[in-house]
């Protein structure tokens, strides 16, 4: 059941493409209510030739305060980025953006602590509800690689998120 809807209700999109797949912005949506939060989140499939003008378009909508980024449009949203964390830094690629109260978009990838466990050898569980995630994990391996081969790069994990 969707909450009351206003026009004071904050938007959330889940864009990707394809998005059918997509079951997170029902829960992401009770969770909101549960918290009184006005919110709502909403699956978006953009098209790869149009996701440039998305990024254009969502920083002209004031009520749009949160993005969760799936394939294929992590590097893209990456570079729409104000600020991003050091984690999402290293891979060069963003999965949630949170627009800030001056109206900044700021962008991390909360994966990339399983590629820091993966280069210290700790063991990773890599399967995501029974499936592997293999296409998801593409980037924390390059960033692995990355940190593993660039010993100058100390700080992989950069701050908590």
């Amino acid at each position: 059941m969707l909450p009351s809807l206003n026009g004071a209700t904050r938007i959330h999109v889940t864009i990707g493409d394809p998005i059918a797949q997509v079951k997170s912005p029902a829960g992401i949506t009770q969770g909101f209510a549960a918290r009184g939060h006005d919110a709502i989140m909403i699956p978006l499939q953009v098209r790869p030739a149009d996701i440039e003008d998305f990024f254009k378009l969502a920083r002209k909508l004031p009520n749009l305060d949160g993005i969760i980024i799936t394939v294929p449009h992590k590097p893209v949203a990456f570079r729409h980025c104000d600020d991003t964390s050091e984690r999402a830094r290293v891979l060069e690629v963003c999965n949630v953006m949170r627009r800030t109260s001056d109206g900044r978009w700021t962008g991390r990838d909360p994966r990339a602590g399983t590629a820091l466990a993966a280069a210290r050898g700790v063991a990773v569980d890599y399967r995501h509800r029974g499936r592997p995630a293999a296409g998801s994990l593409s980037p924390i391996i390059a960033g692995a690689l990355r940190f593993c081969f660039n010993p100058s790069q100390t700080n992989f994990l950069g701050p908590s998120i």
